[in-house]
């Protein structure tokens, strides 16, 4: 869900109906915003979001279980590209030198190791998916 900071006063009053059925709202979500227009195309066009907790970790979803696996790896290559993009000018080198691991899981369920390099490819069926 979407919201206009004009619209904000008439969503408070059924906020307790909307946290049931929908995530939060808010600026910080990028859910809550004075630019809709832009904001809905974004989440059109599928915009990632990504969080990184103290240890580097990067936590991110990639799909639902029902997705084809062709989607899954293009859905990867987007997060790739998206990490690539957000790495810091310091850190000289490609993906072998800014990744070090990577495991993908279910919400519950046990991780599997990728190979970091294997991404690189993912990066490419993803500019073929969009």
């Amino acid at each position: 869900m979407i919201c206009a900071h004009s619209y904000i006063s008439a969503v408070a009053a059924d906020h307790h109906i909307i946290l049931a059925t929908f995530c939060c709202i808010g600026p910080q979500v990028g859910t809550l915003t004075r630019e809709l227009a832009r904001a809905i195309s974004e989440t059109r066009r599928g915009r990632l979001e990504f969080k990184v907790d103290r240890t580097a970790i990067i936590h991110c979803p990639l799909g639902k279980v029902s997705f084809e696996p062709e989607k899954l790896y293009a859905n990867m290559g987007a997060l790739t590209s998206a990490l690539m993009a957000a790495k810091p000018e310091v850190i000289k080198g490609g993906l072998p030198k800014y990744v070090a691991k990577v495991v993908v899981c279910s919400t519950m369920g046990r991780g599997v190791e990728v190979e970091p390099s294997s991404l690189l490819a993912a990066m490419d069926a993803a500019r073929m998916a969009m």
